[in-house]
């Protein structure tokens, strides 16, 4: 066999040198097929490939470009390609860009000559010095790559032609990498689709809310291949309510905590959120969750994706024709947290499973979700799989215990039976004052403590301020040299006039009077300092008992400014009331109450103490607030004064709680039991 590229004459070619040449051309070939059958990307497969075949055909240089992801020609390799062939703005790069379209469109592998091509302007065809060897690569009758030599333009045809055969067979042998990936891309996505259909076969396959939370969790885990999967759900707040691997979990934990922050900042962003050690461009508030979780939890990825509601199929019936396709916006019905925690490095693949999960479990969570808000669902699941219920042994039980639901039905609504509601109370006394600073200064003597008799008027702490001392220092001895030049020129005044001219007595009467509107003046500023002084003994506004706790030594050494409460004093002996924070959704019932009375007697209030929960107290309402006010525990709030008999507490404590029942007069028995949930149906469901 003749060796491509090598002339046929043999008193040219030395029989040993041709000999040497093609076992090395087969060498070459067998490296290229061995390649062609290894699953390698398509830049380091050409970077192989292509200098072999440059290489066993003595060629100037040669280039590979294959299909890119929008099925455009793309140059994937090249050794000594001018710059300008790749030029689409030049002459010669568009003839050869046009010729590296049509290979790609169909066209046969053919040799071209130097400066050839067709004779129309900017026709496809060799633009360069050189011939041009170029063959397509067909995968199953298409083109999916074209590999192009440049070789020396003086060969022999017969030559030529070899170079033509060759690169058609390595072009072979590129067709069978091509099949390898395209198989090993077939059974990854083949895998991947199995994967993506048992998680959605396992999320919807049970409608309990909190049994999908953990599935979405342990198949999403399995499925994206990463350390942990959390499922954050609306329970009041925003909460864990799964996490993969994890049958239970402690919620009060601080790292499920800070992950329930966390989520909770993103969903009020309303956007995927997506970390990997950068926090550039993140709002104060999530910047801090983030890295209080990271420093717990040590995640060096995370992804918070919110799960919204899925876009019905009738959702966008109504667009008017010509209007632009709108992006939905579902509420938020949770968010999807995963993490990696060793390996952070594979970041597209872990994006890409990531987004596959979230669609299913948005769906399945909405179909949970109304699921678990039809009322009353779990008693009809269960009359749905009871149909033993109406066999005929057990039909008259059946409708016996049907009779005996509706008697309990018309008896909740028939019955009439009292009406209260309840808030919590606290326990005060009428007489309470706060203890106030009028100037600023430092503590330096509490005489009193907690528990203490105060009287009227009594110094109960005194303070220092070394700034009123100097001004007081100043302004006495500014005093005290006025007073000296006032008497001096009093003395001088004394004296015969005789003794002064007319000029002289005219100063001196100035001087005289300059000196005793200075010496007034000084005199209220020096009062005015006595009077601040005088202040800095704080004194009890009323007589009664200090029920501050550890007042002495929350005081003593601390700086105090105008305004400030130092302690708080009561007087036990008077009346005391209970104070009641009613929620501000049952304050209709008190008005309604108020509103219907008969004559004018006040609303009866019950209650028990916290410290005597055994005892139930009487009580009467007496002022009931006209401003509602904002509650840490419970919301909006109105409060409510409640005269009671002082006597019947054994133990008066300022603040103590209780928990009291305004008497509302009577309602229903079941509006009784269950007004709550009428209103909450009334206010978020039916409104």
């Amino acid at each position: 066999m003749n060796s491509p590229g090598m002339s046929t004459e043999p008193s040219s070619v030395n029989p040993e040198t041709l000999e040497s040449t093609k076992k090395q051309i087969r060498g070459l070939i067998q490296e290229i097929a061995q390649l062609s059958k290894r699953d390698v990307p398509p830049e380091e497969y050409f970077k192989e490939v292509l200098p072999k075949v440059v290489s066993a055909l003595a060629a100037v240089g040669g280039a590979a470009w294959i299909y890119d992801d929008q099925r455009r020609p793309q140059l994937i390799y090249q050794i000594n390609l001018a710059r300008g062939l790749v030029d689409p703005k030049s002459d010669e790069g568009i003839r050869h860009l046009r010729l590296i379209e049509s290979m790609f469109k169909g066209s046969e592998a053919q040799l071209l000559p130097p400066q050839s091509g067709g004779a129309e302007e900017n026709s496809a065809g060799n633009p360069t010095n050189q011939l041009l060897v170029v063959a397509p690569i067909q995968v199953e009758d298409k083109v999916e790559g074209v590999i192009e030599i440049f070789q020396r333009p003086n060969s022999a045809p017969n030559s030529q032609r070899g170079y033509l055969r060759f690169l058609e067979q390595m072009c072979g042998l590129a067709t069978d990498w091509f099949k390898t990936r395209k198989l090993r891309d077939f059974n990854d996505r083949q895998s991947l689709w199995s994967k993506i259909e048992q998680f959605s076969r396992a999320v919807h396959e049970n409608l309990d809310l909190r049994q999908t939370a953990y599935t979405i969790a342990n198949e999403g885990r399995r499925l994206i291949g990463c350390d942990r999967v959390s499922v954050v759900l609306r329970r009041g707040r925003w909460k864990v309510e799964a996490v993969s691997g994890q049958d239970v979990f402690d919620s009060r934990a601080s790292q499920v905590q800070l992950l329930g922050k966390l989520a909770s900042r993103v969903i009020e962003t309303g956007e995927p959120f997506w970390f990997s050690g950068q926090t550039e461009d993140l709002s104060p508030q999530l910047e801090t969750a983030v890295h209080d979780y990271v420093d717990e939890s040590h995640t060096k990825t995370i992804a918070v994706i919110p799960l919204r509601r899925p876009e019905h199929a009738t959702d966008n019936m109504q667009r008017e024709e010509g209007e632009e396709e709108r992006q939905f916006q579902g509420e938020i019905l949770g968010a999807l947290v995963v993490e990696q925690i060793e390996d952070s490095s594979q970041q597209e693949e872990f994006s890409k499973g990531v987004e596959l999960i979230s669609e299913h479990s948005s769906r399945a969570l909405a179909n949970a979700i109304d699921y678990n808000s039809i009322p009353l669902t779990p008693v009809w699941r269960l009359l749905g799989k009871s149909k033993v219920l109406v066999t005929a042994r057990n039909l008259p039980k059946t409708v016996l215990a049907v009779v005996a639901a509706v008697a309990i039905i018309a008896a909740l609504f028939l019955i009439p039976a009292p009406f209260k509601v309840a808030g919590a109370a606290t326990l005060t006394p009428v007489v309470q004052r706060e203890v106030f600073v009028n100037v600023e200064g430092e503590v330096i003597e509490v005489p009193v403590d907690h528990g203490d008799h105060v009287e009227q008027g009594q110094m109960v702490a005194r303070l220092r301020n070394t700034e009123l001392e100097r001004q007081y220092k100043q302004f006495t001895g500014d005093r005290e040299k006025t007073l000296s030049t006032l008497q001096a020129l009093e003395f001088r005044k004394r004296r015969p006039e005789s003794q002064r001219n007319a000029a002289e007595a005219t100063q001196l009467t100035i001087d005289l009077g300059q000196a005793r509107q200075k010496y007034e003046q000084l005199n209220e500023q020096v009062a005015l300092l006595e009077e601040k002084m005088a202040r800095l003994d704080v004194a009890s506004p009323i007589a009664g008992e200090i029920v501050t706790w550890d007042v002495r030594d929350n005081l003593m050494q601390r700086p105090v400014q105008p305004g400030q409460v130092l302690m708080t004093v009561i007087d036990p002996t008077q009346d005391w009331i209970l104070e009641i924070r009613m929620p501000e959704k049952r304050i209709q019932h008190i008005q309604y109450a108020l509103e219907h009375q008969q004559g004018s007697e006040a609303l009866e209030v019950t209650y028990i103490m916290a410290s005597d929960p055994g005892r139930q107290l009487t009580g009467y309402v007496t002022e009931i607030q006209r401003l509602a006010q904002p509650d840490e525990e419970e919301g909006q709030i109105v409060k409510l004064k409640v005269a009671i008999d002082k006597q019947d507490i054994q133990h008066l404590r300022a603040g103590a709680t209780a928990t009291a029942k305004v008497h509302c007069g009577t309602a229903s028995l079941g509006y009784t039991w269950f007004h709550e949930l009428f209103e909450f149906v009334e206010s978020r469901i039916l409104f």
